[in-house]
């Protein structure tokens, strides 16, 4: 995308998100309430690139809850069956996603080893203990230092290498 394109298209949204903070503002005026609450939805959490659909969400009330929170919510109670926790995600960096945390705290309250499953990682060996892993398996390592963009192609190619990575971590676990 041509520079001048991609800031014409920020301004057109920049826009947008003002008008719609006003219209909910005028809302509130006429009904004596607080459709929106006193936070500054416009450059308050979940406002940015990738939180704009969560932005257009709570302008019409929904309730928006860290990726932290959901999953907390969503494992609550799953462990007492478990003998492992795979948690699955993209590229993880130099901090964990929020999700993986809040799986690695269920898994400890319950005793229950933890493996991250992920797209690529710039994790170091010595690092699982302190966030709480007990193993890392690659979909495609190395992929975190390739600024290489996503292609159907590659994209394409997901479901089968995420299979395998699955089955070297039921292999690793005893569970062929």
């Amino acid at each position: 995308m041509a520079p001048a394109l991609a800031q014409e298209m920020e301004r057109a949204l920049g826009e947008a998100s003002a008008a719609m903070a006003a219209a909910s503002a005028d809302a509130d005026a006429q009904t004596g309430g607080d459709l929106l609450g006193a936070e500054d939805l416009v450059r308050g959490p979940y406002a940015g690139a990738g939180g704009g659909a969560a932005f257009g969400l709570r302008i019409v009330g929904a309730r928006v809850l860290p990726v932290r929170e959901a999953v907390a919510v969503a494992l609550e109670g799953w462990a007492s069956q478990a003998d492992l926790c795979l948690y699955v995600s993209g590229a993880v960096g130099e901090s964990p996603p929020g999700g993986l945390d809040a799986a690695v705290a269920c898994a400890a309250r319950r005793a229950v080893p933890l493996v991250l499953v992920c797209d690529s990682a710039s994790l170091q060996r010595s690092e699982l203990a302190r966030l709480g892993l007990n193993g890392v398996y690659e979909i495609r390592p190395g992929r975190a230092f390739d600024d290489a963009p996503e292609t159907p192609a590659t994209a394409a190619g997901m479901a089968g290498a995420l299979t395998d990575a699955v089955a070297r971590v039921a292999g690793t676990w005893g569970w062929e």
